[in-house]
């Protein structure tokens, strides 16, 4: 009896490490900007955003449920509108497409603008 219950132990101790351990690593793309909150607050500077010294692309680790990740893509993004047609002045109806592209320059910045 003793034995099966140490057995149900390390397997469920195994269980919680694997769990802790794969939640604490995450990923960083090449073609995002990350960073980390730790209780809503921006802990550190953005990984892989454009500016000097910082870090790169890569493996990373985070505090477990209590680190947060934040990723924002660092190339350019599109918004296409549909096509409508409107009445000028004279009478004259056109056509009007409607297109934006934009990119984050400081992916803090636009976390706490839309956040």
């Amino acid at each position: 009896m003793l034995k099966q219950f140490s057995s149900v132990i390390i397997g469920l101790s195994a269980f919680i490490l694997v769990i802790l351990v794969s939640s604490s690593i995450y990923i960083v793309d090449e073609t995002k900007q990350v960073f980390v909150t730790r209780f809503g607050k921006i802990v550190g500077e953005p990984i892989n955003s454009k500016a000097e010294g910082e870090s790169e692309a890569g493996l990373y680790f985070r505090i477990p449920f209590i680190d947060q990740i934040h990723s924002f893509e660092k190339r350019y993004l599109e918004w296409d509108g549909d096509p409508e047609e409107v009445a000028t002045r004279s009478k004259v109806m056109i056509e009007i497409n409607t297109y934006a592209r934009w990119r984050i320059n400081d992916a803090k910045i636009f976390y706490k603008a839309v956040r």
